[in-house]
């Protein structure tokens, strides 16, 4: 099930000219972006010419915000004459040579700037990496891994640690997220502190809440139902299932998920497991092709093996076929938590008092 995402606000009257569609969308999204000023002296600092600054490790809890981040310091670098290469870590260690052409590729550039997003640090790529390939860029590269565990301490050794600056993201203050949801339409809007209390200074739980509370005048995050109105919720719903599959083992992660409900880290965190076994139950057919889906999901997430190379391996399936498939059943997750969730609302609305075919009731 696909769903479409509402506009955050309407349009300015008189708009830059842009040359390109790309131009525009970066253009809106930085216009968008809050926050973050400390973490982004930072990346500025790493862009002067005797900056020691080689490689940014950036990292956070679900939903916080590391995506954005990325494109803000893609945008920086680019203003301050740097070449951005991006790429996502899962396509790159999908795909066989991947990593090496994109690195080929930055080596050929003064000064590139390689931002590599959803960094997991599992397998052996990660020792190629700092092993072979980042060591064979120009002086001037500067790179930006981002993802939701820590950096691994390997970075911290050998040398790296005098090259390598750790960027933690934790939640935007009271300030940041009140900006953030002015940009979002809905400051004037008497909801906006019980948004900001909500929310606990995630972005993603301010932009669900943001998107809910322009959608329908009436709703308040006291009301207990979840900040996900249907026409908002493709785009952020996915990312945090994603993130919520990948923290499954961290339950501090999963407390912080916009999926989660209840209260205490404990409750909140099984709300997330509950709500993601049951979509592993119910979500996939019982064709083989389904079956196989299925248990990439489990052998990647849910009872996971050493690796995603090891997954591969006991389900005689070739890396890049195994990530195409372990993101459509992420995907297929998200659908099933979508329309358990829109079920959930329009119960609501007609006053059911009966259980609905889905997870569990929401409470903030």
């Amino acid at each position: 099930m696909f769903l479409r995402r509402t506009r955050a606000r309407p349009p300015a009257a008189t708009e830059p000219a842009d040359a390109t569609l790309a131009a525009r969308m970066s253009r809106r999204d930085g216009a968008a972006f809050v926050g973050r000023r400390i973490e982004l002296q930072h990346v500025s600092d790493g862009f002067a010419d005797d900056s020691p600054i080689s490689v940014l490790l950036v990292h956070g809890p679900a939903g916080i915000g590391k995506s954005a981040f990325l494109r803000e310091v893609e945008r920086r670098g680019q203003h301050a004459g740097w070449t951005a290469l991006t790429a996502v870590w899962r396509d790159l260690t999908s795909v066989p040579t991947a990593l090496e052409q994109i690195v080929t590729r930055a080596q050929s550039i003064e000064r590139p700037l390689l931002l590599i997003d959803d960094y997991e640090p599992m397998g052996t790529a990660g020792h190629q990496l700092r092993r072979t390939l980042l060591p064979s860029l120009p002086a001037r590269a500067l790179v930006a891994l981002a993802g939701r565990q820590p950096p691994e301490r390997e970075w911290f050794e050998g040398g790296w640690d005098t090259l390598v600056f750790e960027v933690a993201l934790g939640p935007l203050s009271i300030q940041e997220a009140l900006a953030l949801l002015e940009r979002r339409g809905v400051a004037a809007d008497g909801r906006a502190m019980e948004i900001v209390r909500w929310a606990g200074g995630v972005p993603l739980a301010l932009r669900l809440a943001a998107d809910t509370a322009r959608a329908d005048p009436v709703w308040s995050p006291c009301h207990g139902r979840p900040p996900i109105p249907s026409t908002a919720i493709a785009p952020d719903l996915a990312g945090a299932v994603r993130e919520a599959l990948r923290s499954l083992e961290l339950p501090h992660a999963l407390a912080q998920s916009p999926l989660a409900s209840g209260r205490g880290i404990a409750q909140r965190a099984a709300s997330v497991r509950a709500l993601i076994l049951e979509a592993e139950e119910h979500a996939f057919g019982e064709t083989a092709d389904e079956r196989l889906l299925n248990r990439v999901l489990v052998r990647g997430y849910l009872d996971p093996a050493s690796s995603h190379e090891q997954a591969a391996a006991e389900l005689h399936l070739s890396r890049s076929t195994y990530f195409r498939r372990l993101k459509a059943a992420s995907d297929r997750v998200a659908e099933y938590v979508a329309t358990q969730l829109e079920l959930m609302i329009a119960a609501e609305w007609r006053g059911s008092a009966g259980r609905i075919d889905g997870p569990r009731s929401w409470s903030t």
